[in-house]
């Protein structure tokens, strides 16, 4: 590490993580190469989140904050205090290699938006984590080669700080979940580039294991899909724009979207394919959680959409 002339800055929004933080420092201890990089938390805990930040790694920056705060904004405050030139986001539930810095500065290129990888499930144990992990993330599961995609979830992405500024980083102010799409959609229309997926940059995730959490969190994705398609054309923005439409198909939705995860869940997931009959049922339980809160702000929608309102902040 070097906190005095960084390269990178690896910035990671905290709240009540006192359960997984220290792990998530601690592989970034563990990281191999010579990367010059420092590390900010920015923790709007209650907890010892922060206590067990400064005893796994005493020159990490810690940003307390006093009340809670969602993750685009605290990934926003953290970059406005970073003094890398590169942004690395990772979140407080998540592992990282021993290579992974030193892998996404390898495959990191101008010619993209920025880089990312895979996301891994650090509890398969749990069917409800499994549930969780491919609803969230099966479009993003190991791949044998590189890819270029429209879209990487922010646990795991590394972006030029002056890019990330220039949209305006990640939108505030707007439901829970699904922010990072579209910072994403801002920066490949800005910058007329796509990300670059690559197989060695990936990290673990840990996903919730009780089953009122993990329902409720479907919930809050469902809710962040309709809220970003309020305000940019992304695929199946149309569906803002007929809410009738979307009341007469509520029913089957989720069913689609379940059938396109374990489509790709069979291409992509490692082990037997019939391994995903067990988590099935938890997989239809998120989708109702899913269904709901994507509804709940459909019904909101009295107008036609005409993407005028902007959540992105003023940096």
């Amino acid at each position: 590490m070097d906190q005095d002339n960084p390269l990178v800055s690896v910035i990671i929004p905290a709240y009540q993580a006192s359960a997984t933080i220290g792990a998530t420092v601690a592989s970034l201890v563990q990281q191999r190469g010579a990367q010059k990089f420092e590390v900010i938390v920015v923790n709007s805990s209650l907890d010892e989140t922060g206590l067990f930040v400064r005893q796994r790694m005493p020159e990490a920056r810690v940003v307390q904050l006093t009340e809670r705060t969602l993750q685009a904004t605290a990934r926003n405050i953290g970059a406005r205090l970073a003094r890398g030139k590169l942004l690395a986001f990772l979140d407080a539930d998540c592992l990282a290699g021993e290579d992974w810095l030193k892998n996404m500065l390898a495959h990191y290129d101008s010619k993209y938006v920025g880089v990312g990888g895979p996301i891994g499930n650090a509890n398969p144990e749990s069917l409800i984590s499994e549930a969780g992990y491919l609803l969230e993330f099966s479009e993003f599961l190991p791949r044998p080669s590189p890819i270029e995609l429209e879209h990487i979830p922010s646990g795991n992405i590394l972006v030029d700080r002056e890019r990330f500024l220039a949209v305006g980083g990640f939108p505030q102010g707007y439901a829970y979940a699904q922010e990072d799409r579209l910072l994403s959609y801002y920066l490949t229309q800005k910058f007329n580039a796509r990300w670059l997926f690559h197989p060695d940059i990936q990290v673990e995730h840990r996903h919730r294991t009780h089953v009122g959490d993990f329902f409720k969190h479907q919930m809050a994705i469902g809710r962040g899909g309709a809220a970003i398609l309020t305000w940019a054309p992304l695929s199946g923005y149309w569906l803002v724009r007929r809410r009738w439409l979307v009341l007469g198909l509520v029913v089957l939705l989720p069913w689609v979207k379940l059938m396109r995860c374990l489509g790709r869940a069979v291409r992509h997931r490692p082990g037997p394919w019939w391994g995903l009959f067990r988590v099935v049922p938890w997989m239809v339980l998120g989708q109702m959680g899913w269904m709901i809160g994507f509804v709940q702000i459909i019904i909101k929608q009295k107008n036609n959409v005409n993407f005028e309102t902007d959540p992105r902040p003023d940096f």
